[in-house]
């Protein structure tokens, strides 16, 4: 059974520029992913632009998602511990 995951985004980094104004490049550390379309929704976010997740059981394995406003949601049928890099608003 699936589950949501609320976690925060630590920031690097605003984005600047006109078409990227309010966006920010930040860290998602490591969470547990127990199930296959586990959520994450990342609550000091409103809309997530672009992820890159990664399994860290697996060294240089994506994690497969698809995201809709702050909720990133992991479809792989892999479990375990996730992190990525993730620009948001």
């Amino acid at each position: 059974m699936a589950d949501n995951i609320n976690c925060t985004v630590t920031k690097f980094y605003p984005i600047g520029g006109t078409p990227n104004n309010g966006y920010k490049i930040g860290f998602l550390d490591a969470e547990t992913k127990a199930a296959q379309d586990d959520t994450l929704t990342v609550t000091n976010a409103s809309t997530i632009k672009w992820c890159a997740i990664e399994e860290d059981g697996t060294l240089g394995t994506d994690e497969e998602y698809s995201v809709s406003g702050n909720v990133i949601t992991l479809t792989s049928d892999n479990t375990g511990t996730i992190s990525g890099i993730i620009v948001y608003q």
